[in-house]
């Protein structure tokens, strides 16, 4: 047997979901029983900070969560005089990135040379090319939606004037148009 014949190693996942159009498949029989919450919803591992009310899928999970509440932060960033600290290592690894430079996540559309540190970043950048705009305005007659929460954010300060925004009158009854775009009736 060759040296590199002996480095690879197959990991076995005999333990399938069966849910229909799932493809999950797990080493252990209690990594399916965890996976199977996300189907079930079940929430069985509780926090006890009172008045949290927090649930999680799994024990791990809520260990994560309980340092919301001590603020301890085990994950220390080993790069030369970096003080940063994390509550888990998935924040770490994201941080570490800072450091490195590296850009892992690259956005596919044809022509863009996007990328970026963070996977949550992309999925905003890929807005852009697809249109998509999931925040929603849920002030009655207005049709505002944006990319991101932080733009809807300050949208809303439009409606009530906070930040010296300027209050935008809605219409009293909004009349759909071919643009999708509802016209504001001027006083």
């Amino acid at each position: 047997m060759s040296e590199q014949q002996q480095c690879v190693s197959v990991v076995v996942k005999p333990f399938a979901c069966e849910i229909a159009g799932c493809v999950y498949a797990a080493k252990t029989s209690s990594m399916l029983k965890s996976h199977m919450r996300t189907h079930s919803g079940e929430r069985p591992h509780a926090c006890d900070v009172a008045g949290c009310g927090y649930r999680a899928t799994t024990s791990g999970a809520l260990k994560c969560h309980v340092r919301t509440h001590t603020g301890e932060r085990p994950f220390i960033c080993e790069h030369p005089g970096c003080p940063y600290k994390a509550s888990t290592s998935g924040k770490l690894k994201s941080h570490v990135l800072t450091h490195t430079g590296e850009r892992p996540f690259h956005c596919t559309f044809p022509g863009c040379e996007y990328s970026a540190a963070e996977s949550g970043n992309l999925k905003t950048h890929m807005r852009i090319h697809t249109g998509e705009r999931p925040f929603t305005c849920d002030i009655p007659g207005c049709i505002y939606s944006a990319k991101t929460s932080s733009n809807l954010k300050s949208h809303m300060r439009t409606h009530n004037g906070e930040g010296g925004g300027v209050i935008i009158p809605l219409p009293e009854v909004p009349v759909p148009v071919e643009s999708g775009v509802v016209p504001v009736p001027k006083k």
